[in-house]
């Protein structure tokens, strides 16, 4: 679980309270990522709106193709935070990505008045 979603650097502790919260939070047998439904809904379509495809580079599970392949989509450049895993807000590097965030949120605009 840690190599998957946690970096090296998050406490023990903090790994076994977020394993057991997930455990606590998903019924018995439940998927909670089902591939072949996934792929049912493949391609997806472009959206219109702003669109923010940020990754870690140390992410188990959506490497850096496929982030690569995803802001292609999106005709957007990705953001790639270092030494960030796949839950970036769960690991002891969250601050960046918190800020990466933030930053790109700061430079849209929404149109709004």
């Amino acid at each position: 679980c840690r190599e998957i979603f946690f970096d090296k650097a998050t406490p023990l502790v903090d790994v076994e309270e977020c394993m057991r919260l997930m455990k606590t939070g998903c019924p018995q047998g439940t998927r909670l990522l089902d591939l072949r439904q996934l792929q049912r809904s493949l391609p997806v379509p472009t959206c219109t709106k702003p669109v923010l495809v940020l990754g870690g580079r140390d992410d188990a599970i959506v490497d850096l193709e496929a982030l690569e392949e995803t802001a292609k989509a999106h005709q957007v450049k990705p953001i790639v935070l270092e030494g960030v895993p796949h839950d970036a807000m769960l690991s002891s590097r969250w601050r960046s990505a918190a800020e990466a965030i933030l930053s790109w949120l700061e430079n849209q605009d929404f149109g709004t008045p």
